[in-house]
This record gives structure tokens, sequence and C-alpha cells, in this order.
């Protein structure tokens, strides 16, 4: 009994049941090999819940062996729902029916996950009370997959340039976090793999603490394992990832275009204005106004959907006039330093603005709290 005890504290068992940590584990048609995974969990760990995400009759036999350990629940429905489903789900059961919890790691079921790096990220969450701890592969080595390697690749730079972070491994299914954030994961959308992005995303735009720990890279059969579509799955991640700034683009277009016409109103309007400079000018300036305002509202009602105070119409238009000079002076240098044509330097300047005027709108101008 003695000797028991020792090794359990050797091992951290007997730290990690005391500190309330709880593995959840979105389960889609495992294979036997899953079994093994969770007898070695819960060596670690006390409390394991599993979500059966609707597999198949002849997968049952798995779950109902992992069911009969004292440290599984395991929870689920008929009908395959996706990743994102299973795990809010989870957390909701988590939340509902686990007092005292402090924290949850979300663990996948393929065998990609050590148990010892489980168990380090457990450690670090609790130690440094950390509120969004991911678990990053390193996607050089040679054994990982092509699609893999370049799926992650594309979507970290993506993340990079339109939300202004940079999170080395986005596909990671070994994420850790308190239990305060509980709430905020049950509040995000999505239902299948596109939702682990919309985590990150949002985690960004809420300035909630992103850490990451290096973890093994384990792939087996190349990955043959994964229920990840390529082409439904892609198209929602694509969705998730460009959203905002899409509905940024359809915003800064339909205000271009309320600037156009009411510039042509006013126009008419001022015709007895004999000064034709005058005219113009007066009819430019105040359609400049009405689509910036038309714009401001756009932004902060439909795009960035922020409640924000009187001091961001002041901002929007520091950045306004901050924008137009920087047009204005890149425009000229890249027509006289870099001598190209300033009717092709134009787009190109204004399309780099365009990126830099959306990330800082969401970072300053309508920047979101929790």
């Amino acid at each position: 009994m003695i000797l028991n005890i020792l090794k359990a504290i050797c091992k951290g068992r007997l730290i990690m049941k005391e500190q309330g940590t709880i593995i959840l584990i979105p389960s889609f048609e495992p294979n036997k090999k899953f079994i093994n995974y969770i007898q070695q969990l819960k060596n670690y760990f006390s409390s394991i819940v599993v979500v059966n995400d609707g597999s198949k009759a002849e997968y049952q036999p798995i779950f109902d062996c992992i069911n009969q350990y004292d440290e599984v629940q395991v929870i689920g429905y008929n009908t395959n729902k996706g990743k994102g489903y299973a795990l809010k789900h989870g957390y909701k059961y988590i939340d509902d029916t686990i007092q005292n919890y402090s924290g949850i790691i979300t663990v996948d079921c393929d065998g990609q996950h050590l148990v010892e790096d489980v168990f380090q990220i457990a450690k670090q969450l609790n130690q440094n009370n950390n509120n969004f701890i991911l678990g990053c592969r390193n996607f050089s080595q040679k054994h990982v997959p092509f699609k893999s390697k370049i799926g992650n690749k594309v979507t970290s730079i993506l993340i990079f340039i339109l939300y202004g972070k940079w999170i080395s491994d986005t596909q990671t299914g070994l994420r850790a976090f308190n239990k305060e954030l509980t709430p905020f994961m049950l509040e995000i959308p999505g239902e299948r793999f596109e939702y682990e992005t919309q985590v990150l995303i949002s985690a960004i735009q809420q300035n909630i603490q992103i850490s990451t720990y290096p973890i093994q890279t384990i792939y087996e059969n190349n990955n043959a394992g994964t229920h990840y579509q390529v082409l439904e799955d892609s198209k929602r991640i694509g969705k998730v990832l460009f959203g905002q700034i899409t509905k940024f683009l359809s915003s800064s277009l339909l205000c271009s275009l309320i600037d156009i016409i009411s510039c042509w109103i006013l126009l008419d309007l001022f015709s007895n204005i004999s000064n034709a400079f005058l005219r113009i000018s007066i009819a430019t300036f105040i359609a400049r106004i009405i689509s910036m305002l038309c714009n401001f509202i756009f932004n902060k009602k439909f795009v960035f959907k922020t409640n924000t105070n009187q001091i961001a119409i002041l901002k929007y238009l520091i950045l306004a006039l901050t924008l137009i000079i920087l047009s204005s002076c890149f425009v000229y240098l890249f027509s006289n330093l870099l001598h190209i044509n300033a009717k092709i330097a134009k787009p190109i300047v204004d399309s780099l603005l365009f990126i830099f005027s959306y990330n800082i709108q969401k970072t300053w101008v309508f920047k979101e709290t929790v």
C-alpha cells in the first residue's frame, strides 16, 4: 500500500487528482488502441470524460470497456455531429455535473498526444495559472504528412496576417484552459473542425492569453485515421478565417458606393453655386463624411460587433486621416523611388493599407475586452 502511494506521488498521479483537472476526449469511431490509451491516462488523472460522437454500433464495445473504469465517464448521442459539437457537449456536461474542477484539457482519441505531454500541459495550466495553453507540434520533421504540414502553415500565416497573432500549431487538439473560460468556450459557434479555428480567433479578439508548449509530433499511418474531410472542413475553416474580413471588405465597398452616390446627389443640390471648384469641394467633403459615418456604424455593428464608447469615433477619424496621408506618401515613394507608375502603385498601396486598416480597427478602434 505504502509502496503504491510512493509510486503514485513520483509519477504525479495524486497531485493531479487533487488539482481537479478534467480530461475531455471527443471520440468518433476509435480503434482498439484507444482502450490502452485510456488505461494510461487514468494513471495520471482521476476524471476523464469521453464523448461518443455518434459512432456506429460496432464501436460500442470499446466505449463499454473504458466506461468500466472509475475514472472514466462516457457520454454521447446517436448521430455524428462533429468535433466542435462533441467538445461543447463535453464542456456543458463537465460544468453541469462536476464540482470543484479547476480546468479542462482536451485530447484527441487517435493517439497523437502522449500521456506524458498531456501531464506536462496539466502542470503548466495549474502552476502558471495560464488562461489558454496549446500543445504545439513541430511540423518541420520529415514524418509529418505533407497535407498536414502545408495546411497548418497556411492557417498559421493567415491568422497572423488577419488577426495579428502567430500560432505555430493551429490544428492541435491538445488544449487546456481554466474553468473560468468554460462559458466562453460554450458560446463560440461551430460544430465541426472549424470550431477549433474559431476558438483561436475568438481568443485573440478577446485578448485572452494564449501560451504554447512544445509536444512530441506523432502521426500514425500517415494520419490515415483522421476524420477530417478535406473539401468540406477546409471550406468551413476558410469561412471562419475570412468571415470577418469579408464583411469588412463588403462594408468598405458599400460605403464607397455611398460616397459616390452622395457626391452625385450633392453636386445636383449645389448646382446653383457658380464656382465649380467650390461646388465640387463641398460635395466631395460632405459625401466623404456621410460615407465614413456609415462605414463606422457598419463596422461597429456588423463587422466587429462591439459596444464601444464615443472615443472610438475619434480613433476612427485619426485612422482615416492617417490612411490618407500614408496612401499619398507611399504612392509618391513607389512612383519616384521605385519608378512604378502611380496608377499601378495606387492599388498596391491601398491593398496593403486595407489589411493595415482592418487590423488597426480590430485591435484599437473597435477593441474588444472580456
